[in-house]
């Protein structure tokens, strides 16, 4: 018997046909591809849950700086969903996340800033940490983004996140 959720099939446990993959514009979960902007609330959920069992915890975080409101969904090893208008508008890895979430580059929580230079050539370092910021970050035009420890090349990524988040209010 198949388990729907949100009018979607969900494989049995253990049987996933793929994992997750983190993109700049969305992400890949149990073999489908879901883009900000146009994967409706309830279906990021319910193929994320296929992926990563269901949600630990769904709740609004506000106005975060971008004038609406921002939805939420964590899951296990630190993987937060997005939600503006009831549409998937961001993914975050917290850090002690999973370091196994990875993009499709193969960048995630543990990465040297050498090998996030080397995945995304075009990344952009910028540190905040001299303005109470949050110290050194990685910013990429369409993502991903991240926290960094450092600035060197053997610094490593400690947050990473794209679309529109209340991590960075971006």
């Amino acid at each position: 018997m198949m388990t729907m959720l949100g009018g979607v099939a969900l494989a049995a446990p253990g049987k996933d046909p793929a994992p997750l993959v983190l993109a700049g514009d969305g992400l890949a979960a149990g073999g489908k591809t879901l883009k900000f902007d146009r994967t409706a609330k309830a279906q990021a959920i319910a193929i994320v849950t296929v992926v990563r069992g269901k949600p630990l915890k769904l709740g609004n975080h506000g106005d975060c700086g971008q004038g609406d409101e921002i939805g939420f969904a964590t899951f296990a090893g630190g993987l937060e969903l997005s939600f503006v208008k009831g549409k998937l508008s961001g993914w975050t890895v917290d850090e002690g996340g999973d370091a196994r979430l990875r993009t499709a580059r193969g960048i995630g929580l543990g990465s040297t800033l050498a090998a996030v230079r080397k995945a995304y050539p075009d990344v952009d370092i910028e540190d905040f940490s001299d303005s109470g910021g949050p110290g050194p970050s990685f910013q990429r035009e369409g993502g991903p983004n991240g926290f960094l420890n450092g600035k060197t090349a053997s610094a490593r990524v400690t947050d990473l996140w794209a679309g529109a988040t209340c991590m960075a209010g971006i």
